[in-house]
């Protein structure tokens, strides 16, 4: 089974972005959404003594979906995450085609 075919989720990848000015010149953000078929997984959860709860995910979207930024974020499982770094690519070996890119997230409250 290849990763592509554990795509069986939707997530929402939301876009912030600066925009033009208001009337007042202060500065405005526009909110971009994209929906993009997924798979995700837990890879971490702790808990520490002070009852804050940390988990880490791996979201894995096709190699071409929209290009994730630390400043993303993606909502997915009813929950939001925010994106820690680079994406990784995962080939198949038999085929040595990009099956998919992944991307290490935190969840946000």
């Amino acid at each position: 089974m290849s990763v592509v075919d554990r795509f069986t989720l939707t997530a929402t990848i939301r876009t912030v972005s600066d925009d033009i000015a208001d009337e007042y010149g202060d500065p405005t953000t526009s909110e971009t959404l994209v929906d993009v078929p997924c798979h995700a997984r837990q890879i971490k959860a702790e808990e520490s003594a002070d009852d804050v709860e940390s988990e880490r995910w791996r979201i894995y979207i096709r190699p071409d979906g929209p290009d994730l930024k630390t400043s993303d974020l993606v909502d997915v499982l009813g929950m939001s995450f925010e994106i820690d770094g680079p994406p990784a690519v995962h080939m198949n070996p038999r085929t040595r085609l990009v099956e998919a890119r992944s991307f290490e997230m935190t969840a946000v409250a």
